[in-house]
């Protein structure tokens, strides 16, 4: 509100008084003058909190590049192998899930996957739909 009362004031300022009063500038300019700047006032504000908004963003991104830069603590050792798990298998029997609300996520999973394998959980795809031939 400072910024529009400053405004308001330079409005108010004699040279204004002056033009008014010796036909240069109506009321009415005066007044549109006034409007114009009163509407103009919320959408700079939102600017400067837009950037604002920006800069907080950018710190925060600078924070979390700062973390994913950091070297780990843990090395692996001078020539180390690669793990290659060539035998045996991950294997889940029967597992359930649910959230505290009731909601059921996993009922009854069983599922097996052979070692030397990659294996990918995904959702179900919709049926690719077939345009019309009518």
């Amino acid at each position: 509100m400072m910024e529009t009362w400053a405004a308001s004031r330079r409005a108010r300022d004699p040279l204004w008084r002056h033009q008014v009063i010796s036909g240069v500038r109506t009321p009415g300019s005066f007044f549109s003058f006034m409007g114009a700047l009163l509407l103009a006032y919320q959408p700079l504000k939102s600017l400067a909190g837009l950037n604002t908004t920006l800069q907080e963003g950018l710190a925060a991104a600078d924070r979390i590049f700062g973390l994913l830069d950091t070297e780990p603590d843990i090395r692996e050792m001078h020539g180390a192998k690669p793990i290659a798990v060539t035998r045996g298998e991950i294997r889940f029997e029967d597992v359930h899930f649910g959230y505290a609300n009731g909601a059921v996520a996993l009922d009854s999973l069983s599922l097996t996957v052979p070692a030397a394998r990659r294996w990918r959980w995904s959702a179900p795809r919709a049926p690719a739909s077939r345009p019309s031939s009518t």
